[in-house]
This record gives structure tokens, sequence and C-alpha cells, in this order.
């Protein structure tokens, strides 16, 4: 209990750390070309236990050699609060993830058959210390920071936007879309200094 405990914890000072570092514009930014079915092994490593002892499988759909020149430490962070979502809220069904190349964006699906989120709390998905009232949430912990973290990771470090489809009591898909090639990071500097910010 304390070793889980102390892990909650860690988690949660880690979050807000990072969530302070993006409001106050001080997060390092190191920008890596890479192979998305690469990272996307990593992610499901770190899930792939808690998944097999609820007895839940993984299913991955990624074009191998799909590359990539982005931040690759925040996107595999991205990912992994994803799947790690879709672990703890599911007790049944296949966790899917699938990547696909358009364009010059790449979109990349994670898809549950977990408790669902209600209508009326979708609009409330991406704000901090918000988690969905159930049993199995109440079981599962949980910070309510973590897709907070993601949406800002995703809209204001990768430069792409996230999105939510889900029916209460039947499941949730998050679609991230992010560019294929990030631009330098003098790039990203001058645009913030351009806005203002």
């Amino acid at each position: 209990r304390v070793y889980r405990a102390g892990k909650h914890l860690l988690a949660l000072i880690t979050d807000i750390i990072d969530i302070s570092k993006i409001e106050a514009g001080k997060i390092a930014v190191s920008i890596q070309r890479f192979a998305l079915d690469e990272l996307v092994a990593d992610a499901l490593g770190e899930v792939e236990l808690a998944a097999r002892q609820k007895g839940l499988k993984l299913q991955v759909d990624v074009a191998p050699g799909m590359m990539l020149q982005t931040e690759r430490k925040r996107l595999l962070q991205c990912v992994l609060n994803l799947l790690s979502n879709a672990v703890k809220y599911s007790e049944h069904g296949p966790i899917q993830l699938t990547a696909r190349a358009d364009g010059e964006q790449i979109e990349l699906c994670v898809s549950d058959h977990g408790i669902g989120i209600p209508d009326a709390s979708l609009g409330r998905l991406f704000q901090p210390f918000v988690r969905i009232e159930s049993p199995l949430s109440i079981a599962a912990g949980g910070t309510g920071l973590g897709l907070y973290l993601t949406g800002k990771l995703v809209r204001e470090i990768l430069g792409g936007e996230i999105r939510v489809a889900s029916r209460f009591g039947e499941g949730s898909r998050f679609t991230l879309r992010i560019p294929r090639q990030m631009p330098p990071k003098t790039e990203i500097d001058q645009v913030g200094e351009s806005n203002g910010t």
C-alpha cells in the first residue's frame, strides 16, 4: 500500500510540475526523428502487465517504419496516458491502438470498451482534476490531471489537436492529430513571441 501510495504521489507531483512548466513557457523541447511503431511499442510495454492482469487484450495497427520528427518524450507521455486510462477504466473487451498517415499529419486513436463518459461530462473532460464518477473510477484511482496534461501537450507542445467520442457504459475513443514534422524550436519561440506570449 505504501508503494502504491508513493507512486500515486509521484505521478501527481510530476503532472503538476509539467503543467506548471507549460503554463510558464519553460518546458524543454527536444525534436527527434523516430519511427512511430517503436514509440508505440515502448508505450505498450508500460501497460501490458496491468492489461494482462485484468484479462484485457491490446490490439495494435501501426504501419512499421512510419517516421515522425517531433518531441518524442512528450508524444510518448500522451500515448501512455491514453493507454493507461483505457486499461484503468475497462473491465472487458480489447483496447485498440491504431495510427495512420494523413498527408502531413499523423492520426493516432486509442479505443476501449470501458465505462465511457456521460455527455454532460464531455465538455469538462480536459479540465484539471476532472474524473468520471463511477465505482470503477473510484477503484482505479488517478489524479484527474492526466487528460488535462495530455491536452496541453498535444495542443501547446506538439502543435496538434485531441478529440474524444464516447458512449456512457460502452467505451471511448480518443484521437490525436499531430504534424509529422514539428517546426524547429526557434520557429516555435518566434510564433509565441508574435502572439504576445
